[in-house]
């Protein structure tokens, strides 16, 4: 009761298995660049996220609104909006995002103490993108 041995050359398992291994990797890099722009549409959305906010202070910083009703306009903690608030105080007004949110870095929340809004949480996020001056 034996059965066939099946015989290829050597040529064609060589040859299978390369093709084999190169439909791998195709299929890898597919699934590859599929998960990094998912990510980097995360990434951009928190980013969106954050520069807006940093917009809207800026808007009604130069209307010379106080800090407690900027606080309440933008629905947000005080602990989140003030240094972006220190930052505009310390570069002005016309400094740009990018150069204000490095500016912040340092006045973020410590990562063992989580923020309990979700932008503060955003803006913790990104300093993780940015790159140290």
């Amino acid at each position: 009761m034996g059965g066939k041995v099946l015989e290829l050359p050597t040529d064609k398992l060589r040859e299978e298995r390369e093709t084999g291994r190169a439909e791998g990797r195709i299929e890898g890099r597919a699934e590859g660049r599929m998960e990094g722009r998912a990510e980097g549409r995360t990434e951009g959305r928190a980013e969106g996220d954050v520069f807006r906010l940093i917009s809207q202070i800026r808007r009604k910083m130069l209307r010379r609104k106080p800090f407690d009703e900027i606080c309440k306009e933008l629905e947000e903690e005080a602990g989140n909006i003030r240094p972006i608030c220190e930052a505009f105080l310390k570069k002005g007004l016309d400094c740009p995002e990018e150069e204000l949110l490095r500016c912040t870095h340092s006045a973020s929340v410590p990562e063992d103490r989580p923020p309990t809004q979700a932008r503060g949480r955003k803006i913790q996020e990104l300093h993780k993108f940015l790159i140290p001056l």
